[in-house]
């Protein structure tokens, strides 16, 4: 799926919007400052508390949303990639090939770019055979508003790598279990190079 990371909502009605919220008496007001009145809006309008697993959606007048519960913050990452596998799936099936995505607090910065390249793969489809692959030209496309508190424009740049993982992973012809362990494997690797402090240790040759 083609991701890029955008700090305001598109304005198409075209679009299918979801909004992945932490549990509370208003989940609306952790969502990020472009969607924030929107989103609380949709909320309030279906009783909508944030709780794990739970759907809600709204019409307003901005169009659709659908709104996903976390339960209580944080949710640890494998909730969350649960939740998002979820609703990206049932958001390809049912509603077109164009998302918007959007992260309510809670969620640290490391763990929203852990989860970039997973959504890079959300519409990979396995075939036995590699001549049989869905072609690349039919992928989805999906516009991402990080949480409050990550840079946009580091989330930009993550996203860049994310594409060339996802990229490879898809390549392998591996089951859709098999990319998702290569993705994480990676994904964990290279946060562990990039926050360990330097040592002078030698590679492995």
């Amino acid at each position: 799926m083609r991701i890029r990371v955008r700090g305001a909502v598109p304005s198409s009605r075209s679009v299918h919007r979801i909004a992945f919220l932490h549990e509370g008496r208003n989940p609306g007001e952790g969502a990020p400052d472009a969607a924030r009145a929107a989103i609380a809006k949709a909320a309030a309008a279906g009783g909508f508390r944030g709780r794990e697993k739970e759907i809600g959606g709204a019409l307003t007048s901005g169009g659709g949303w659908t709104l996903v519960g976390l339960g209580k913050p944080p949710a640890p990452l494998g909730r969350l990639r649960r939740a998002i596998r979820r609703a990206v799936r049932d958001a390809l099936a049912h509603s077109g090939r164009r998302l918007v995505l959007v992260f309510g607090s809670g969620i640290d910065p490391a763990s929203f770019m852990a989860l970039l390249p997973q959504l890079a793969l959300a519409d990979y489809a396995f075939h036995r055979y590699k001549s049989r692959k869905a072609p690349r030209d039919g992928a989805a496309d999906a516009v991402i508003v990080p949480p409050p508190g990550v840079s946009v424009t580091e989330a930009s740049r993550q996203a860049k790598r994310a594409a060339v993982i996802a990229e490879s992973a898809a390549a392998t012809g591996l089951s859709a279990t098999g990319v998702t362990l290569m993705v994480t494997v990676a994904v964990k690797l290279f946060w562990a190079l990039r926050f360990a402090p330097a040592q002078n240790v030698p590679l492995p040759v």
